[in-house]
């Protein structure tokens, strides 16, 4: 038997302003079997502050959420990570 060290996570900033859909991706993410740390914000403000002080290997975004949608923060994204990808 050898030593494994464990993957680091897939840093993954999941914006969503329903919390019953973001539990179910979050379970759904932790499910895959692949190493993920997940963070969820519900706000746009949320959202900005994240990506300036967390660092982040992915997005995912529902579609519409109060006030703002995905496109809105594809716009951030580019803005402030541009080689982020956002689902």
């Amino acid at each position: 038997m050898t030593d494994s060290t464990p993957e680091t996570p897939w840093r993954i900033l999941l914006a969503d302003d329903n919390p019953n859909d973001a539990e179910l991706c979050v379970r759904a993410l932790q499910r895959s079997g692949l190493p993920v740390s997940v963070e969820v914000v519900s706000t746009r403000h949320e959202f900005e502050y994240k990506l300036h002080h967390v660092s982040v290997d992915i997005v995912l975004a529902d579609y519409r959420m109060g006030g703002w949608t995905a496109m809105d923060a594809l716009e951030i994204v580019r803005k402030v990570c541009p080689g982020v990808p956002l689902i």
